[in-house]
């Protein structure tokens, strides 16, 4: 394969979430300081035929994977890679309660498993190529990321479609209540008084393909997947290594340059932003840092691959958002307190998981690509 057709370009990208319906909308509304005031019910959804009503989950992979195809590009033979978490389990529950309430027949199995949404777009954009679903917890939009540009490295495709999507349920609620990581009032990223994270809910797309396969098409480049890594530290299931063993591996391996900006996990729990401030510090002091989760709340599967839609809008608009909710910033780092402009030539986007699954994806410039 040549170098040209190996390289991976960003040639499509989407995001719905309540402060909007556009990346330069969200990143907009991270630039004004504006905080999503309640998990989404009411983000886009595309019926989707030969598939069960109110299976919003689905639905809301399909809008989303419908608003990222660029212009052009033939879905045919595509594969789709869905990064979720928990996907259409609240309908699930709703489903087992009326069922055990004697008032409803059993749910069907197929829409309970967590391929779901990626069958649901392959479908609905009639790829007919491979669907699966990546569930590594918080890592999940990151690997399902580097599990599309290896399909493209590999030649297995010249474009994939990455969705990823998630829905809030009460295994999900009661379960970060029983950790206590739920933030009493709203979240403070990177903040030295941060006290836990608030839940939300987005759905993000991003198409990947070749260089080459851009290239023939004519198509628009919006960035380029420079580099990735994925790691464990397996030190504990809720906790990551008080070195920062996995991230700082991750990190070193996604990056052969200095970044000019990271969008960090920053969950604004007190144990994973003082491992990762402390990373970030070591491996790129002076780097400014910023985080989405103080506005979006920790939107769990798809919470990497829309931190990596911002990155590519914050590219094109030259902008790093203010972290929403800092006050006080966390020694070491230099969080963003107020939106800067900032000619950016590259952005770093970091993740960390329960498990102790870590992830970084670094995303440049296309016009700055030699």
């Amino acid at each position: 394969m040549s170098q040209e057709a190996a390289e991976v370009v960003v040639t499509g990208t989407a995001l719905h979430c309540p402060l909007g319906m556009t990346p330069a909308a969200v990143l907009g509304a991270l630039c004004a300081g504006r905080r999503q005031v309640r998990p989404s019910t009411y983000l886009p959804r595309h019926e989707v035929a030969g598939w069960a009503a109110a299976r919003p989950v689905a639905e809301q992979a399909v809008a989303v994977a419908h608003a990222a195809v660029p212009e052009g590009l033939s879905l045919v033979g595509v594969p789709v890679v869905c990064a979720t978490t928990t996907a259409d389990l609240a309908s699930v529950e709703a489903s087992w309660s009326a069922f055990f309430s004697e008032v409803a027949a059993a749910p069907s199995l197929q829409h309970q498993l967590a391929v779901a949404p990626a069958e649901a777009v392959r479908d609905a954009l009639a790829t007919g190529g491979m669907a699966w679903s990546v569930s590594t917890a918080c890592t999940s939009g990151a690997v399902a990321v580097v599990q599309a540009a290896e399909l493209l490295q590999a030649g297995l495709a010249d474009a994939v479609m990455v969705v990823g999507v998630d829905r809030l349920c009460a295994l999900t609620e009661l379960g970060f209540q029983s950790l206590r990581l739920r933030a009493a009032g709203p979240s403070r990223p990177l903040d030295v008084a941060r006290d836990g994270l608030m839940l939300g809910e987005a759905a993000a797309a991003m198409v990947l393909e070749t260089r080459g396969s851009a290239i023939r098409r004519g198509a628009r480049v919006e960035a380029t997947l420079r580099g990735w890594g994925l790691a464990s530290d397996a030190h504990n299931l809720s906790q990551p290594h008080p070195a920062g063993r996995g991230l700082r591996r991750a990190v070193q391996e996604s990056c052969g340059g200095r970044p000019d900006a990271v969008i960090a996990h920053a969950t604004g729990t007190p144990h994973n932003d003082a491992v990762e401030a402390r990373v970030l510090a070591d491996l790129l002091p002076g780097v400014p840092v910023t985080a989405t989760k103080g506005a979006l709340g920790h939107t769990l599967g798809p919470a990497a691959l829309v931190d990596a839609v911002l990155a590519v809008a914050c590219l094109h608009a030259g902008r790093v958002p203010a972290v929403v909710g800092l006050q006080q910033r966390l020694a070491g780092i230099d969080a963003v307190l107020q939106t800067r402009a900032a000619a950016l030539d590259s952005v770093l986007c970091t993740s960390a998981a329960f498990g102790g699954s870590t992830a970084a994806l670094w995303l440049g410039r296309e016009d700055a690509w030699s």
